[in-house]
């Protein structure tokens, strides 16, 4: 509470703070109070007369509802009353009147009441649905009696509105007993009531009619009540009922009172944010006043040193220049004016000037580190190198000198960060910042690109403009020198590990255009660089700079296409002996808008070269998984999917996770999974691919080796890899007819099979004959176009679902 006034307090303060200072507060409040009563009452009087006028108009409906009810129940009681039985039981003369007539009368089911009285006014009988001479039945008998004076005529007929038992209003006509054509005298008179307020009526006209019951007054006090026809209405006491004024003021509070409510609730969010933006000012303003507080002191402070740090000495203010006086005015600003006879020397206050001077330009220089140099290797940052390279570029063109740009990056620097901690990264980074520091020229120029990336302008002096090719040997020596200085593990902070770089050279050309261009070069060639496994330097060559341009327009393609969903999978079955499909190989397909089917071969082999494979493998795993879930499978015949996997991608740490996030996110098993690996990827990994293949197995995700026999296929690559599944490459399955040399590779692997614990699958068959051989060599599983081409997931359903003809 103490906390929410206090908020109340500052925002006034601040509210008040923020008004122009000519206007006064009081007279603001003041005016804003008169011209709200003032639109207060003019709505008040509007209102006030709308709801009279709806009240008039309801009361209006109500005594018209009244009118028809007494109207009907005045027909009802002349046709009882004008009767010959009627009289005779008055006269005593029908004694069984009751019974036989009035009890058999269905007007007593909603709830009306007769009552007969004799001609010396004593009741001789009150019916209802409740029975004959009812309790309850009185307070209407004695309602009755009080108004027999009223009935001037045989003719005449008197209104009643009378309390029942239980306080219930009924409306009641009394009337002389006549027979049936009037002319006897008349010998009593007969009332009959009905409710007010029956169960029959509508829950809209009982309202109506409640609330008019309420109105009602007897005695003859309120207003006289006034109904079609100057019909008057008599109650218990048998005076006039009038009506009780129209009570307009209640309604009219309760309408101001929720308009008021809903204004509030929509002034209370807008008050609410106009305060907390108010506060937050008023926070920020003090906030910015506590700075300049702060600065203002240290400003003083520093002042203070600096005056106490150089000596004053006697000087005249005359003989310094004007600039000198005002400075030294700025400096002395907050300290008192000192003694006459200690005016500093002109001397004294050049060096005073000259210390105020080396301490800005202290300060420059820390802005300048701060903008252009890289704080943890003390190299020129990225920004300083762009610039450099922009005016090399220039001059270049001026004076066409040779330049080679290298391009250098530490391999597998993610994966030292990974394992040993940002700290070992670091001292890696500084460790090689100085060893390229000693190893460039005196007019190279060395900077930090960003990450583990560093880039070298070297000049290479003694060689002639236009001899490209010794600038080429010229720029490669350089690159080796740099490489061969890594080739000895390091010590980092205690840890012993190996830094091998990768080095990508462009030259700078007459025709090169801007720095963009040659960075673009430079890493092309990087690229070259880490995709070559045992030459880790390469040089730009302008034969592919066509193809480099070509490339990335595809690039950018293939980076919208990712995005875009418009990659697609299609499923290749592979079939048993019986040509009943067991697994479905998935294929990436990819439709370009303006080139048409782009081959998988090129877009990957893109994707790989711009550093996308990861990113594409992912979107080709999920439409993989999607389209695998679209194929209906029974439990008895469950398809497995085959998925490749690239050997960059084996190289990731994060495959496994990667992996198993998606089965998890598209309800597959692990076990439902086959990744087909290449022996390239297997081979030439490192420490990575092996623990990802331990968790993938680990996992119970199958492993199979993918074109067996096209690449380093030897028994050592199956035991280290120990694969579930093995598939014989296409080029010995369709040459195994004609070449006898493949035929008998296929044999010897089919004999290998079953002893070292794989299944083999045959790729590329295309013909009945080339399966029967298989089949007889005792191959189990088979894939090719002679079964199916690759297929959509809904076509995969109804290929299964067709007989294996191809098998018999």
């Amino acid at each position: 509470m103490i906390r929410s006034l206090s908020l109340l307090r500052s925002w006034l303060k601040e509210e008040r703070r923020l008004l122009p200072r000519s206007a006064r507060p009081g007279w603001i409040a003041l005016g804003t109070l008169g011209l709200l009563s003032v639109l207060l009452i003019v709505e008040s009087h509007r209102r006030h007369a709308q709801i009279r006028s709806a009240q008039e108009r309801q009361r209006l409906e109500q005594l018209e509802l009244v009118d028809a009810a007494l109207g009907d129940l005045s027909r009802t009681v002349f046709d009882w009353a004008r009767w010959d039985d009627s009289l005779q039981f008055v006269q005593g003369r029908n004694p069984s009147f009751v019974q036989r007539d009035i009890a058999e009368s269905s007007l007593f089911a909603a709830g009306g009441v007769m009552v007969v009285i004799d001609r010396g006014g004593r009741p001789l009988v009150s019916f209802s649905e409740a029975g004959i001479d009812h309790p309850a039945d009185r307070p209407l008998q004695q309602c009755s009696l009080a108004n027999l004076s009223s009935l001037t005529s045989l003719s005449s007929a008197v209104k009643l509105f009378c309390p029942g038992a239980e306080g219930h209003p009924y409306l009641g006509v009394l009337t002389q007993i006549s027979n049936n054509d009037s002319t006897a005298a008349a010998e009593g008179s007969m009332v009959m009531f009905e409710p007010l307020v029956g169960p029959d009526q509508g829950p809209r006209l009982r309202v109506q009619l409640e609330a008019l019951a309420t109105q009602l007054v007897s005695g003859g006090s309120g207003e006289q009540l006034s109904l079609p026809g100057s019909i008057r209405l008599y109650g218990p006491d048998g005076g006039l009922i009038g009506l009780r004024p129209l009570a307009s003021l209640t309604p009219l509070v309760h309408s101001l009172r929720d308009d008021l409510l809903l204004v509030l609730g929509l002034l209370a969010p807008l008050l609410l944010i106009r305060m907390q933006l108010t506060l937050a000012h008023r926070r920020q303003r003090l906030v910015t006043l506590h700075r300049e507080r702060r600065v203002t002191e240290r400003i003083r402070r520093v002042c203070k040193q600096l005056d106490g740090l150089l000596a004053r000495s006697g000087a005249s203010d005359q003989r310094l220049s004007a600039p000198q006086r005002v400075m030294e005015r700025l400096l002395r600003a907050e300290d008192p004016p000192p003694p006459r006879e200690s005016t500093a020397h002109p001397l004294a206050l050049e060096r005073r000037l000259d210390a105020f001077a080396r301490r800005f330009q202290h300060f420059l220089d820390g802005a300048h580190n701060l903008a252009l140099l890289d704080q943890l290797t003390q190299l020129p940052n990225r920004r300083f190198f762009i610039e450099q390279l922009a005016l090399e570029v220039e001059r270049h063109q001026r004076e066409q000198q040779p330049i080679a740009l290298l391009f250098v990056d530490i391999d597998r620097f993610k994966e030292l960060n990974d394992s040993f901690g940002h700290s070992i990264g670091d001292c890696a980074l500084v460790l090689v910042a100085q060893r390229l520091r000693t190893l460039v020229g005196l007019h190279d120029f060395l900077a930090r690109y960003g990450g583990d990336e560093f880039v070298i302008l070297h000049h290479l002096e003694h060689v002639a403009i236009g001899d490209y090719e010794n600038q080429h040997k010229n720029s490669l020596r350089f690159a080796e020198r740099i490489a061969a200085a890594f080739l000895d593990p390091v010590d980092l902070d205690g840890v012993s590990t190996e830094l091998n770089l990768s080095l990508g050279i462009t030259l700078l050309r007459p025709d090169l255009s801007s720095p963009e261009a040659a960075m673009q070069q430079c890493d092309l060639a990087m690229l070259r660089a880490k995709q070559n496994k045992h030459n880790r330097i390469a040089i730009f060559d302008l034969d592919h700079s066509d193809a480099r341009d070509s490339d990335y327009e595809l690039y950018t393609d293939l980076l919208r296409a990712i995005r875009d969903q418009e990659l697609s999978v299609l499923f290749q079955p592979i079939v048993d002996t019986e040509g009943q499909p067991r697994a479905v190989e998935a294929l990436a397909r990819w439709q370009n808008p303006c080139r048409g089917w782009v081959s998988p071969e090129q877009f990957l082999t893109l994707a790989e070269r711009h550093r996308q494979t990861l990113r594409l493998s992912e979107a080709l795993l999920r439409q993989a998984l999607i389209g695998y879930k679209a194929i209906p499978m029974g439990a008895e015949r469950p398809l497995n999917l085959s998925f490749n996997i690239t050997p960059t991608e084996l190289e990731d740490p994060s495959l496994v996770s990667r992996i198993l996030r998606q089965l998890e996110l598209h309800d597959v098993a692990p076990a439902q999974l086959t990744l087909e690996l290449t022996e390239r990827g297997i081979l030439e990994g490192s420490a990575i691919v092996q623990d990802n293949l331990r968790h993938l197995r680990l996992h119970d995700i199958r492993l199979s080796l993918d074109d067996f026999g096209t690449g380093y296929s030897s028994l050592s690559l199956l035991s280290q890899l120990q694969p579930d599944e093995v598939k014989i490459d296409r080029c010995f399955v369709m040459a195994m007819q004609q070449d006898p040399y493949a035929l008998q590779i296929i044999t010897l692997l089919a004999r290998m099979a079953p002893a070292l614990g794989f299944q083999l699958v045959a790729e590329g068959v295309e013909d009945r004959v080339s399966f029967e051989r298989l089949r007889d060599l005792g191959i189990q599983r088979f894939q090719g176009y002679w079964f199916a081409r690759p297929l959509a997931s809904a076509a995969v359903d109804a290929f299964s679902a067709l007989p294996p003809a191809a098998c018999v």
